[in-house]
């Protein structure tokens, strides 16, 4: 059916009568002319255009003599002239470009007369500089041409153009091309040599009112007359038939494959066959069957002597339905075997690139390396095989549907890509929610890869698992530190009365030499207990952050001297000589009370664990942003222990824990100081053993 609205509007028209206008153009613009038939009129630019020469490669030519405007050498052109002609071959070949050239144009100029000798044309054009006139009108009597001009101008679609382009006008405008531009120029009005004074032309051409048989103009008004003339009642039947073939199409859905209402479904020979194979042996037999139908059509149309019994129309017709009934049986048939799996739902065992890709995901997904790349070379096969079968095909509708299917393979591969790579980002999202201490984050993905929802079910079950972790860490550490207090509380009271009555027994008279010796043990050891008492209170409220801290601008330097002062009596008795290598006058705000505390457990330890007779190098100095605090001593005993482990509670750098101390000193020291805002590190290298304190200004 057509979609324009009436034959004028057509393609076919506006094709066909601008080749009737290019005609005409040619024959008022040169062959209006019986010179141009003349040999004697041929110039020598023409010959040798005509042979591809140039006129400068003649021997004794001389260009003076002859008419200006000889084209420069072309490829072409030397590749036909490698050696110079003479005059005498210049002649010989002139003369047969002139004769060859006088045959072209009365062979054109007979095929103008042709395409012209039509019943259906009325064409006029006229060389307004010279009074030349052609055309077929038989009402033209040498003085009317205005008259006819304004005829043509008068019909209801004709063309007008010089001699150059032309223009088609409808009802007086120019008429609307195609393709709904706003006007139609065709600037392929004439396809050969143009002229300098194009306006000095005009041409005419349009269809006469009523057609007559007898051309193509006649043949295509009147097919699209009668199409359009049907046009609505096609239309409803269309829309008639369409439905129908929906009804009777889901009908039809409804029990293929089916012995019974809602019976078992039942599977043919055919329908075994994996769904490539299917569409295999599908599309070649299509293929044959258009093919083989349009050559059998061809080799009977052929042969006038067969008895037909009726038109080469009608046999046409019966061949065309003939393979139209195969065409659809063979469509019905793999259209009925892919409803059948889908009712069955063994879609995914019918189509043999699904199991693939399932076998294919599940190995894949267990991070095998071989399966990997095993899965990415084949996705590459199918893309460049599908690649390589469109470049096959050509053109024509199987391309189409092969370009289709690979612009849609890759539209899916595109998305999925997509989708994993989002997913990967939710899951980096969570991961880094769980590394700030978000132990509830949870990353739910929906149509995803196995891999992927598992590493997310993974996720999501590693916080759960630390929150639960955390939380017994927790109570276990609050459990810890409550006994620990409570333990402490407990033992003050009767640690009190046993340090008073030790205190009572040494000032009583006992003359005795092994009762005093043992009451100076047990005084010795009771204040040692009453000793470990105190930092277990202590450790246990700066583990809690029970510990306030009164930040006040102290000299620091000066604390540090202080302290070491306090200590100078029992680092003697130790024969440690205390060296200030580097003090510096530095002022940090601190709590004075807890950072004494800090330096005499310092202390305290270099007194437990240092050699004698070696130095205790302290520093005190300023950096740029920070003051520092460094205690450095030689250790008696070799540590075979992690500098961080002896910031841990009750661990010792003396395995033999044969010292006094309990293993509280420092990891007291780092509590504190951290209260402060500060930070304790060790160093530990070999026998040296190194304290550095850290405080912001």
């Amino acid at each position: 059916m057509p979609y324009r609205e009436s034959y004028y509007e057509t393609w076919e028209y506006q094709s066909n009568i601008m080749d009737k206008a290019g005609f005409v153009r040619d024959w008022i613009v040169r062959y209006v002319d019986e010179d141009i038939f003349n040999p004697d009129k041929v110039t020598d630019e023409e010959a040798a255009r005509y042979l591809g020469i140039d006129l400068s490669m003649i021997e004794g030519y001389n260009p003076d003599k002859q008419e200006q405007g000889v084209e420069e050498k072309s490829e072409e052109t030397v590749a036909i002239t490698e050696q110079v002609l003479s005059i005498k071959r210049w002649t010989e070949e002139k003369a047969k470009a002139v004769s060859g050239i006088i045959k072209d144009r009365k062979e054109y100029f007979a095929t103008i007369q042709t395409s012209l000798d039509t019943p259906n044309i009325e064409y006029f054009a006229r060389n307004k500089e010279t009074g030349e006139v052609v055309t077929n009108r038989e009402d033209y009597n040498g003085t009317n041409s205005l008259e006819i001009l304004e005829d043509f101008k008068s019909r209801e679609h004709y063309v007008k153009g010089n001699g150059d382009s032309a223009l088609l006008y409808e009802n007086g405008r120019v008429q609307v091309d195609y393709y709904g531009g706003l006007e139609s120029r065709y600037y392929n009005y004439y396809y050969g040599e143009g002229v300098d004074y194009t306006d000095q032309y005009e041409v005419y051409v349009a269809l006469r009112d009523e057609l007559v048989p007898g051309d193509s103009f006649y043949t295509n008004k009147l097919q699209i007359d009668r199409a359009l003339a049907i046009k609505e009642k096609v239309y409803v039947g269309l829309v008639i038939g369409i439905a129908i073939a929906i009804i009777a199409g889901l009908l039809w859905l409804s029990v293929v494959g089916q012995g019974e209402k809602k019976g078992k479904i039942y599977l043919n020979v055919f329908d075994k066959l994996p769904f490539e194979v299917q569409t295999m042996l599908y599309i070649p037999a299509l293929f044959i069957v258009f093919i083989g139908s349009a050559f059998a059509l061809d080799r009977v149309l052929s042969k006038e002597w067969l008895p037909y019994g009726g038109s080469p129309f009608e046999i046409g017709v019966i061949v065309f339905n003939f393979m139209l009934v195969i065409a659809v049986s063979l469509t019905v048939l793999f259209i009925s075997s892919i409803v059948k799996h889908i009712k069955n739902g063994s879609w995914k065992q019918y189509i043999l690139i699904v199991r693939l890709g399932h076998w294919l995901i599940m190995n894949m997904t267990e991070g095998t390396l071989p399966f990997v790349v095993i899965g990415v070379i084949l996705i590459y096969l199918v893309l460049s095989g599908i690649g390589i079968l469109t470049f096959l095909m050509g053109f024509g509708i199987m391309s189409l549907l092969a370009f289709m299917g690979l612009v849609c393979l890759n539209i899916g591969v595109a998305l999925i890509s997509i989708k994993l790579v989002v997913d990967y980002m939710q899951i980096a999202k969570g991961i880094k929610k769980v590394a700030v201490g978000d132990l509830k984050a949870k990353v739910e993905l929906k149509y995803t890869l196995p891999a992927m929802k598992e590493t997310a079910n993974a996720l999501n079950h590693i916080g759960d698992g630390l929150e639960s972790a955390v939380t017994d860490a927790l109570r276990s550490e609050r459990f810890k530190t409550e006994l620990i207090t409570n333990v402490s509380h407990d033992l003050k009271t009767p640690l009190t009365s046993i340090i008073s009555y030790i205190d009572l027994l040494k000032e009583e008279p006992i003359d005795n030499s092994t009762a005093r010796e043992y009451i100076g043990i047990l005084d010795e050891r009771s204040n040692r207990l009453k000793q470990l008492v105190e930092d277990l209170v202590e450790a246990s409220k700066a583990a809690t952050g029970n510990v306030k801290a009164e930040l006040m601008p102290t000299r620091i330097d000066q604390l540090v001297i202080q302290s070491v002062g306090e200590y100078t009596d029992r680092l003697e008795e130790r024969h440690l000589n205390i060296v200030f290598n580097k003090v510096e006058e530095v002022m940090v705000p601190i709590d004075g009370r807890h950072m004494c505390r800090v330096i005499e457990n310092l202390l305290s330890n270099v007194c437990k664990y240092a050699m004698p007779y070696t130095r205790v190098y302290i520093d005190v100095y300023n950096l740029q942003n920070k003051a520092c605090v460094v205690i450095k001593n030689i250790s008696k005993e070799q540590l075979a222990i992690e500098a961080e482990e002896l910031l841990e509670r009750f661990v010792r750098g003396e395995s033999s824990r044969t010292t006094e101390g309990s293993g509280l000193g420092l990891a007291i020291a780092r509590s504190l100081v951290e209260v402060q805002g500060g930070k304790l590190g060790l160093e530990v290298d070999g026998d040296l053993f190194k304290v550095v304190i850290e405080f912001p200004h």
